[in-house]
């Protein structure tokens, strides 16, 4: 497996929502929430879908498979900053 992070995912995942295009990820506060929501399901929360087309993108944007379970998704390191 590669050097992924929960870090890095999250980061990832919220780059590809921002790119996206999709007019909710400019509102106000929108995007914040959507990544503590995903935050909470890498902590084991399970709140995000984790099947989607940019959840699936953002993990091989970091090197992990585009389809993981979500055990295998809350063992990822923490990394850097995570909280």
């Amino acid at each position: 497996m590669s050097g992924a992070t929960k870090a890095s995912l999250l980061a990832a995942y919220r780059a590809r929502l921002a790119a996206s295009g999709m007019a909710w990820t400019v509102e106000p506060g929108k995007l914040d929430a959507a990544m503590e929501k995903t935050r909470a399901t890498l902590n084991g929360a399970g709140l995000v879908d984790t099947t989607g087309t940019y959840f699936q993108a953002a993990r091989r944007d970091v090197g992990l498979p585009s389809r993981m379970t979500l055990k295998a998704l809350h063992a990822l390191p923490d990394g850097e900053g995570w909280v």
